[in-house]
């Protein structure tokens, strides 16, 4: 099959547009992108290779200048950044700054572009005028009351008040005494305990037919001592416990 001359001129004329199509600069996208990520030294970078890019439209030209001048602000070169603002504003005179800039930014970009030819110089925003605040109405002096004349009249005469006095309250009882002496009682009542068993024991000892003359006469000996001393027990006990109720009975 094929095509007539009409047809194949109507190929080429529907293909040019697509041929003669700049393509955009890549390398200005990404340097775009690390700005607004705050790689700025990447920026410039991406930027140099953006320069280089052969098919840059004008405004690619001023976009490249701009972004180039706002990353060297950025790092502290501002010389390299009023060139680069200079050379942007001469391939437009009306290019702005990105939003959300800086004030200081603002500034400096703003008197590099007053000089500019072709550029409209920023309107300064007056503050809007405060009414004036109107005067408190003032209020008349009070007036003074003339003093009055107080006569001071003699308490009647009532009953006597007597004078009732409570009886104080009564002291608390000192319980460290008796608690002691209550102490003493069931220690020794332990003790009087402890030597009469003993006591018990030495006399079976002695009483038992196995056991020698001599023994026998040594059990006996300790069986009469723990017997005294367990009496001696019995009779502290005894006091201390008539001596802790009396001093708690007696308070």
């Amino acid at each position: 099959m094929r095509l007539s001359w009409q047809g194949l001129l109507l190929v080429l004329f529907l293909a040019v547009p697509a041929f003669a199509a700049p393509k955009p600069n890549p390398f200005l996208a990404q340097a775009k992108v690390h700005y607004q990520g705050l790689e700025f030294e990447k920026c410039l970078k991406r930027l140099e290779q953006a320069g280089r890019w052969k098919d840059n439209t004008r405004a690619e030209q001023v976009d490249i200048e701009l972004y180039s001048g706002l990353c060297s602000f950025s790092l502290g070169n501002e010389t390299d950044a009023r060139k680069a603002f200079s050379l942007a504003l001469e391939l437009d005179p009306k290019v702005e700054l990105p939003a959300y800039s800086s004030p200081r930014l603002i500034t400096f970009f703003d008197a590099l572009a007053q000089g500019v030819p072709g550029r409209a110089a920023p309107v300064a925003e007056t503050p809007p005028a405060q009414p004036e605040p109107t005067p408190a109405p003032v209020a008349p002096p009070p007036v003074q009351e003339a003093p009055r004349k107080v006569e001071l009249q003699p308490p009647a005469p009532g009953p006597t008040p007597v004078l009732t006095q409570t009886a104080p309250a009564p002291e608390p009882k000192k319980v460290l005494l008796p608690l002691l002496l209550s102490g003493t009682s069931v220690a020794a009542a332990g003790g009087a305990i402890y030597f009469d068993s003993q006591a018990r024991s030495h006399e079976k000892q002695a009483n038992d037919r196995d056991t020698f003359y001599e023994d026998a006469l040594a059990s006996q000996d300790k069986a009469r001592r723990d017997a005294r001393l367990a009496n001696a027990a019995i009779g502290v006990a005894t006091a201390a416990a008539v001596g802790a109720v009396l001093a708690y009975v007696l308070q």
